[in-house]
């Protein structure tokens, strides 16, 4: 189990998280990084993935927020 304490966008970046990166391997989350960072600066080819955060789009400051999980994540050597 996963407990996470943060703002709303952040809470719901890491489910987002554990939804799409779950038994993922390290390379494969980098890209789901890059494709929500792509998203979020407004590249529509992941939006059948990211679509609940559409409207976040328009809030810079806070993709900071949504990606945090996917942030640390390349931060990480090995599981």
């Amino acid at each position: 189990a996963t407990k996470v304490q943060g703002c709303a966008l952040c809470e719901a970046g890491a489910g987002l998280f554990i939804d799409l990166g779950l038994g993922k391997q390290l390379g494969e989350l980098d890209e789901l990084h890059q494709q929500l960072a792509e998203f979020l600066k407004g590249d529509d080819s992941y939006s059948s993935l990211f679509a609940p955060f559409t409207p976040i789009r328009e809030v810079k400051n806070r993709h900071k927020c949504v990606m945090l999980a996917f942030t640390a994540s390349t931060n990480l050597k090995s599981i």
